[in-house]
């Protein structure tokens, strides 16, 4: 009797931890509060893929964190998650299902463009048990088809369905030269549907370097809901959240846009008194995502008209085109183009100038600006603006605070030719004690009053419709093209 006992509880144990490595890692028994299978598998996972090709935290004891979501996007959940990540200034990863990558292209560039990172986690989210190494790969490059199509990248990190790891995947992954990373902290949030259960379970059990497994589809309202008390609870910790990359100092995508040029810095552009530190000449057929984030947005700005659309962002012929069209497209009656630096180059005192030929007509309405931390923040430089009923009247604008809370908004304007019409180039010299606007190389506008003295960052577009150029009609005629030659920035030596 009592040798029967002792079998039966040594079968629990195992079937509760036991490892297959020729077929899938099956991790520790479920705690509904909190679960760390992570340790189960680096114990079963050969040690010459640990922290080569397989990773589950964070080493060392710097208090940095990795917030990851699975199994999206879909169309609300996703997107509110994202929005709540914003709020707080985080990123986060999102590991995508390749099929719900093509049904929701949008929202996967949205992550994408505001700087989470998007990963690849399957396209049908198939168990890979008994799976052959040709299933696999097959699987893996089809979503990773899915992301090139989308966001013109492949990402290199991978999450298996089920977190299920076996020698087929293994071999797969390292065909491909792409990484596994799991979790050391699961909030099993696909059955907790409880806000302060979530919570408590993160905070309760998070370490250094952990990487915290939620997911952002239909049914996990309760985690949108937990994120910002989470966020705020990591951070009153002194935990940093971070993208994968970092934690793991690891590459996270495969630029799959191979005739995109990145050109080096051409010094033969610095003058006597300027330093070129930043350009783009627009040489190779399709925009840097080195220096550019292409705005994917339905723009909530001014009651303007438009969704701004990756497909309205063209480089061609040595030029940078934002295309306006009318069209229906996300339930707006026009698209058009926009891009941004956000996040990777801003400006604080030096030179900006921008050669470019200006789209026109009723309703249109093309601007370059230069930018706080997000697109509603002051100070703002309105480096041009111009309505397009007016083809020869340029705007010079400047929103900011003053030192008595009120918003003010000094201006001028230029009467000059036509801008539709050819190349003209438009610019700002800045430095502490002045701002000065200028068309083709020649002063216009300056202030010397509450020069800004923040970093911003470049931000151009053409918007459809508004407050300020009232809406397109019958005389507006579509597509209409924002023809950009050069965007050049300078120091001042």
């Amino acid at each position: 009797m009592g040798k029967a006992i002792v079998l039966i509880i040594l079968c629990c144990v195992l079937v509760t931890t036991y490892v297959i490595f020729s077929g899938s890692l099956i991790t520790t028994a479920e705690n509904p509060n909190f679960a760390d299978p992570g340790a189960a598998r680096v114990e079963s996972i050969a040690a010459e893929y640990v922290d080569t090709i397989y990773f589950n935290k964070g080493r060392g004891q710097e208090r940095l964190v990795s917030l990851t979501f699975d199994d999206g996007p879909d169309k609300v959940v996703t997107p509110e998650i994202i929005n709540i990540l914003n709020s707080y200034g985080v990123k986060g990863n999102f590991f995508f299902i390749g099929e719900n990558v093509l049904m929701n292209p949008d929202v996967v560039r949205y992550a994408y463009y505001d700087g989470h990172l998007v990963l690849n986690h399957s396209f049908f989210h198939d168990d890979y048990t008994g799976k052959s190494a040709d299933f696999i790969g097959r699987d893996i490059d089809r979503t990773s088809d899915a992301f090139k199509e989308v966001i013109g990248e492949i990402p290199v990190l991978f999450r298996p369905p089920e977190e299920i790891i076996t020698h087929n995947l293994l071999t797969s992954i390292k065909e491909r030269d792409f990484k596994i990373v799991t979790w050391s902290l699961d909030t099993l949030d696909w059955r907790v549907k409880d806000k302060d259960t979530l919570v408590r379970t993160v905070l309760d059990n998070i370490t250094p370097g952990g990487i915290v497994l939620m997911h952002s589809i239909a049914g996990n309202e309760a985690t949108a809901e937990a994120l910002p008390e989470i966020i705020e609870g990591l951070h009153a910790k002194g935990y940093e959240i971070v993208t994968l990359d970092r934690l793991l100092r690891i590459g996270k995508y495969e630029n799959a846009k191979s005739k995109t040029v990145t050109a080096e810095l051409d010094t033969s552009l610095s003058t006597d008194d300027w330093e070129i530190v930043w350009h783009d000449e627009f040489t190779g057929d399709s925009i840097d995502l080195t220096k550019w984030n292409v705005v994917e947005w339905a723009s909530d700005k001014n009651n303007e008209l438009q969704y701004y659309s990756y497909d309205n962002v063209i480089v061609n012929d040595g030029y940078l085109q934002l295309v306006s069209k009318k069209e229906n497209y996300k339930n707006r009656n026009y698209t058009s183009g926009a891009v941004e630096t956000k996040n990777k180059f801003a400006l604080h005192y030096g030179k900006v100038e921008i050669r470019a030929r200006l789209p026109k007509g009723q309703g249109v309405f093309p601007a370059l600006w230069l930018l706080a931390d997000n697109r509603t923040s002051l100070p703002e430089i309105d480096i041009m603006e111009m309505l397009g009923h007016e083809p020869n009247k340029i705007w010079m604008v400047y929103h900011y605070i003053d030192k008595y809370g009120r918003q003010r908004n000094p201006n001028s304007y230029f009467v000059g030719p036509d801008f539709s019409e050819d190349f003209h180039t438009f610019g700002i010299e800045w430095d502490q004690d002045k701002l000065v606007w200028l068309v083709d190389g020649e002063e216009w506008f300056s202030i010397t009053e509450d020069v800004p003295d923040t970093p911003l960052y470049l931000y151009m577009n053409t918007a459809i419709g508004g407050d300020w150029p009232g809406s397109p009609d019958n005389t507006t005629r579509f597509p209409q093209y924002f023809d950009i030659d050069y965007v050049r920035i300078w120091k001042k030596r």
